[in-house]
Order: structure tokens, then C-alpha cells, then sequence
């Protein structure tokens, strides 16, 4: 670090960071990437689940088997891989695991590249700290969830990227250091697609990024584009995976059809249709709180992240109308390749508004750490100095006591995001979230006793229940007999009459979650963790506790409703019977 003179500022712009190399330039990465995996493993998820696809890419990562769409083959042969390189832990903590590791090499990844667009070390540590410890990437990380490998692969996209464009002088003496081919940036981009893709949406940023880099002299041979091209289509090879594996999902059958809807997501359009009928003002505030906090008047939920995320959008003005205005390679980088990627991945979770907004959401997250990290430095270089000089009415900044002043402000910042850290940690802790492994154990305790689940039983489930029951049944070998049914495959599909069919023939019937829409049509006998059904319901005997007659038309009456409980807390399931 050195020191400013009151007219440059503290970090000048010849100081290339990770060009002349130190032990710091070592050090720091290897400290950031150690303290980024300690700070996951010590919160990740035990075992058995964690995410709402956890235990899918658990039991089909030990299989290598399909999962839902696009398929993620990526995902799926780097966690059967890191299955066989961790010699220790259940299956399911080891898939885990996965996700805390790739996580902290992106932090480091988004360390080096704010360090050299701020020209500091200090703002590499920074975005470090606002990428590891925000609540989207920071959960992402503890569960077994593709969005942590997407994270690296776009980070180390953005990386190559960077040091490919060291090349464009526009005009300027060339930066010394590593230039990576952009045929390797075009490999990274195919990965990032064969794994998630919503990479895709960085495509328009890159395209800026390297037109604007061609303009200013670092300007590709057709050759080099045709091999880049090339090489961002080969990885997509992978997705081969999902007809040679075929034959081990149930539900997926060969045929061209169905392998387009597999990797194409064809089910996001009806979820876009769905939510284009819905209040858009509402949607986009989602998006923001879920990126910064929360933003309404008195909430201090994330509001730490929320402040440096406007302290670094302060300096990023300043960048705008000041005198890093002029500096070509920051401005590519900044509003040519990140500001545009994140812009669009947000513009389109205002419009592909799922309950998990947040996984796709993560990838804003790491780009508007970088941003704010480099306006925060850029903030501190120019603020104590104005400050300064206006406090000794002088107008001329003392060199020491802006180096004071910096020095204060740089102290408070770290204060304030480990403050942030330390506050949204027991939210982020899924250390002791064992209550996948919990609920198993206790239907597994019904065998032995008159109640027991019975050989051959179907047992109807959410999303979760039945691949957390597949997890057991393919990689501990746990009562393969029992057979699981999605709950949404007989309600959505109005096929619940099914269920009168399997009694028809003896089998055991069992619910692992109350649902009403079969509560309310058959007879149900509570069996510890789950519910037997017994038979078809009397819906004319409901009791109705609250009655109202109140007619819609001449088709239907409501008669009235029943709440259970009548009183809840928050976080309580209410179920209302009409």
C-alpha cells in the first residue's frame, strides 16, 4: 500500500495488482479461499438433504442417474467424482461437501478479479467478504446444489475474460502479465451452460465486453473466434449423459421429444405465463430485497449488506463521472461485462418469479460484490480527502490526516461486514438441520409394531420426502419394497382415484405429509410420523365451524370454512377445509 501526497490517490493506478508478484499475492487468495470453506463446512447441511433438490443430487450424484430439468450432467459427474475422492462422511455429506468447496474457490476467483480492477488488495478482500457472507451465496454453499459450481464457472468465466482484455490498450501501454486465450473463456462459457442455464444470460455482456475490446486494439482472428465458438459448443456435449443414462429413472423414457423438454426447460414458460398475470411492482422489489435486503422502514434484516452495497454505488458514480471514467479497462469490464450480466439475470427473475428465485439470484450477488467493492475503494480514495480538506477550511487535504481518515473509513467497513457476517450467521448455520434423517428414522421405527408399514407400500410424498426415500432405498439400501409416489403426480394430474385402486388390492396406502386434497376425500389413522389411509372419506359429515351460505352464481354455495388450528404462529401450517 502506499501512502498519497493529498493529489493522487492512495492507490495510483500504475500498481498493477498480481502482475508484480508478492507473497501477499499468494497469501491473501490462500487466506480468502481457507476462510471462505471453513465459514461452509462449519455451516453446511450434516447429511440427508438440506435444499429442495438436495437429496435428488444426493441419491442421483451415488447413481449417476437423471435428475429434473435441464439435467445438469456437469453437476452430476463432479459430485460422483468428489463421492470417490473423500474417503470418509455419509454419501449425502460428501455431495455436500462439493458445493462448500467449489463455493470458496469462487470466492477467490471474485477476489482476484475486484483486487485488480480496484487496484488494491484491500477491495479484493472486500468483495471476498460481500460475496462469501451474503445470504444468497452464502446458503447455496451449504447445501448440495448445482448453484455453487455455476458460481465458479462464471467467476472464473469473468476472470479469463479480464486478463484476455489486458490485450485492448486503446491507445495505452499494454499491461503487463498473463493473457489467457479467449478460446479459454469460450471452453468456461460451455461448461457454465452444461451445468446451469442461466449462464446464458451473461452471454450479452461478454458479447460487449469483447466487441469493446476489439474496438480498443485487442481484436480476435476469425480463426480464434471460429475455435472459441467451437470450443463453448463442446461441452454441451455432455448432455449426452442423459440418453446413455436413461435407464435409470422411472420417469424418463428415450425419445427425442422428451430429452428437448429435458435440456431445453420447456417447464419454465408456463411458471413466466403464470407470473405476467401477476403485479409486477411486487415482483421487482422481490428481486431487489433479495439481492440488498430488506427495504422496508425499520428492518435491520441485511441491512449492513444493504448499506455497502450503496456505499460501493456511490463510488461507482464516482467512477462514472470521474477519473476512472478514463480508464478504458475498468470501464470494459464494469459496464461493458458485469453491469449488463446482472441487470439481465435480475430482469428476467422479475419475470421467472419461482419460489427458489434465490439460487438463480446468487450469480447477481457475486457480480454486484465486485461492483460495490471497487466503488467502496474508489469511495475511500477520494471522500476522507474532500472531507479533510473542507474540516480544516483550508480546501487542501493534510497527506496525514487523509491517510487517518482512509485508514478510519476502511476500519468501519470491515467492522460493518463482519458485523453483517456475525448477524446473518444463525440464519445460514445448517449444522444441526438433521430433520431429514429425523422424520426417516422415525417411520423406520414403525417396523416391529402392529402399525408397521407393510410390505409393498406406497408411500405418497412432496418432492423432497420421495428422493430423500430414494437416497435410502439406492445408497444405504433401506426397505427397497416400499414405493414412492409424488403427491403432485396424482393431485395435478387428477389421478387420485388411484389411491382406490391400491386399496382395491390390498397394498398399504401411507401419506408422508398432510395433504387436503386427499385428507378431505379419505378416511386417514395417524401412524407416528406419517398417515395410513383407511378408505374413501364422508365429505357431506365436515363440520363446518365457521358457517357463511354465501352463494357464487347459480353453480356453487359455499357453506363455510373450519380452520386448524384456529390460532398460528408464524411459520405454522394452517389448514383451511371449505
Amino acid at each position: 500500500m502506499m501512502v498519497s501526497d493529498g493529489h493522487e490517490p492512495l492507490f495510483p493506478s500504475r500498481v498493477v495488482v498480481f502482475v508484480r508478484r508478492r507473497p501477499l499475492d499468494v497469501v491473501l487468495p490462500v487466506g480468502v479461499f481457507v476462510a471462505a470453506l471453513v465459514l461452509y463446512v462449519r455451516t453446511m447441511t450434516p447429511g440427508l438433504g438440506g435444499g429442495i433438490d438436495s437429496a435428488e443430487m444426493q441419491h442421483a450424484a451415488y447413481n449417476l442417474s437423471i435428475v429434473h430439468p435441464t439435467g445438469y450432467p456437469l453437476y452430476l459427474l463432479l459430485a460422483r467424482a468428489f463421492i470417490w475422492l473423500i474417503p470418509f462422511g455419509e454419501v449425502a455429506w460428501r455431495v455436500t461437501l462439493l458445493s462448500a468447496v467449489v463455493g470458496a474457490v469462487a470466492v477467490v476467483a471474485v477476489y482476484v478479479i475486484a483486487a485488480m480492477l480496484s487496484r488494491s488488495r484491500a477491495g479484493g478482500v472486500l468483495a471476498a467478504g460481500f460475496m462469501a457472507t451474503h445470504p444468497l451465496v452464502w446458503q447455496q454453499a451449504t447445501i448440495a446444489e448445482v448453484n455453487s459450481l455455476n458460481l465458479l464457472l462464471v467467476a472464473t468465466l469473468f476472470l479469463t475474460l479480464v486478463l484476455w482484455g489486458r490485450g485492448a490498450t486503446g491507445g495505452k501501454a499494454a499491461e503487463p502479465g498473463w493473457q489467457p486465450p479467449l478460446e479459454l473463456s469460450g471452453f468456461l462459457f460451455g461448461l457454465a451452460l452444461a451445468n446451469h442455464r442461466v449462464s446464458l444470460l451473461a452471454f450479452p455482456g461478454i458479447l460487449i465486453f469483447i466487441v469493446w475490446s476489439a474496438r480498443d486494439g485487442r481484436r480476435p482472428s476469425a480463426r480464434t473466434i471460429l475455435q472459441t465458438v467451437g470450443l463453448a459448443l463442446l461441452p454441451l456435449l455432455l448432455y449426452l449423459y442423459i440418453p446413455l443414462r436413461a435407464d435409470t429413472t422411472p420417469w424418463y423414457t428415450n425419445t427425442w421429444d422428451n430429452f428437448w423438454i429435458q435440456v431445453s426447460g420447456e417447464s419454465a414458460w408456463p411458471v413466466i405465463r403464470e407470473t405476467l398475470q401477476r403485479p409486477f411492482l411486487p415482483r421487482v422489489r422481490r428481486v431487489v430485497e433479495a439481492v440488498f435486503g430488506e427495504l422496508r422502514p425499520g428492518t435491520v434484516r441485511d441491512g449492513t449488506i444493504n448499506g455497502l452495497m450503496q456505499l460501493g454505488g456511490l463510488g461507482l458514480l464516482s467512477i462514472v463521472i470521474g477519473r476512472w471514467w478514463d480508464d478504458s479497462p475498468v470501464r470494459r469490464t464494469v459496464v461493458g461485462l458485469l453491469a449488463p450480466s446482472a441487470v439481465l439475470v435480475a430482469a428476467v427473475m422479475v419475470v421467472y418469479d419461482v419460489d427458489v428465485i434465490g439460487d438463480y439470484l446468487s450469480m447477481v450477488a457475486m457480480i454486484t460484490a465486485v461492483l460495490a467493492a471497487i466503488g467502496t475503494v474508489e469511495t475511500i480514495r477520494w471522500l476522507p480527502r474532500i472531507v479533510v480538506g473542507r474540516l480544516s477550511g483550508s480546501g487542501t487535504a493534510e497527506r496525514r490526516e487523509v491517510v487517518v481518515a482512509r485508514t478510519a473509513a476502511w476500519l468501519l467497513v470491515v467492522a460493518a461486514l463482519a458485523w453483517h457476517g456475525w448477524s446473518v450467521e444463525p440464519r445460514m448455520d445448517r449444522s444441526d438441520d438433521d430433520s431429514a434423517r429425523a422424520f426417516w428414522n422415525a417411520v423406520q421405527d414403525l417396523e416391529g409394531t402392529p402399525a408397521a408399514v407393510g410390505n409393498d407400500a406406497l408411500l405418497i410424498g412432496s418432492w423432497n420426502r420421495v428422493n430423500e426415500l430414494r437416497y435410502l432405498q439406492s445408497v444405504e439400501g433401506w426397505r427397497r419394497d416400499l414405493q414412492p409416489v409424488l403427491t403432485d403426480d396424482l393431485v395435478h394430474t387428477g389421478r387420485i382415484g388411484l389411491i382406490d385402486e391400491w386399496l382395491g388390492q390390498g397394498r398399504p396406502v401411507y401419506l408422508l405429509e398432510g395433504v387436503p386434497a386427499i385428507l378431505d376425500q379419505f378416511r386417514v389413522e395417524r401412524q407416528g410420523a406419517t398417515w395410513r389411509i383407511t378408505g374413501r372419506g364422508d365429505l357431506e359429515s365436515a363440520v363446518m365451524e365457521h358457517p357463511v351460505n354465501v352463494r357464487f352464481g347459480d353453480a356453487v354455495e359455499l357453506l363455510g370454512y373450519t380452520l386448524d388450528p384456529e390460532q398460528i404462529r408464524t411459520g405454522d401450517a394452517l389448514r383451511i377445509t371449505l
